[in-house]
């Protein structure tokens, strides 16, 4: 049982790329809209890439659902083990640290690949 919830934990953290993809898409969709709409409008498409950055932003940060699904469903799946068999806390929580690492890494792409949308891109 504490298998099947530690990859579930990690499938549903690694929701975060699919926000982090769909951000980025927004904001390389918005800048060639806004070159092919009217190149000479500059003003224009800086205000159209500026709020294109935001929403990516937000739709990159929705990745944070997954790791935080997956991290409850880690620790919950070790309170179950240990109320189960407690001689097996030690082990359990060495599986449950580690679960929660692979969860908390996706969640840390999506929150990355957010900063980079908003400042760099």
């Amino acid at each position: 049982m504490i298998q099947a919830a530690k990859i579930i934990g990690t499938g549903l953290a690694t929701t975060g790329l699919i926000g982090a993809g769909v951000g980025i898409g927004v904001v390389f969709g918005a800048l060639i809209l806004g070159v092919a709409r009217n190149p000479s409008l500059r003003v224009k498409k800086l205000k159209m890439i500026q709020a294109a950055k935001i929403i990516g932003t937000g739709l990159a940060t929705t990745g944070l659902i997954g790791a935080g699904v997956g991290i409850g469903v880690v620790f919950g799946a070790l309170i179950l083990g240990v109320a189960r068999n407690p001689s097996l806390r030690g082990q359990l929580f060495s599986y449950a640290i580690l679960g929660f690492a692979f969860a908390e890494a996706t969640g840390l792409f999506a929150l990355m690949m957010a900063f980079l949308l908003l400042y760099v891109a």
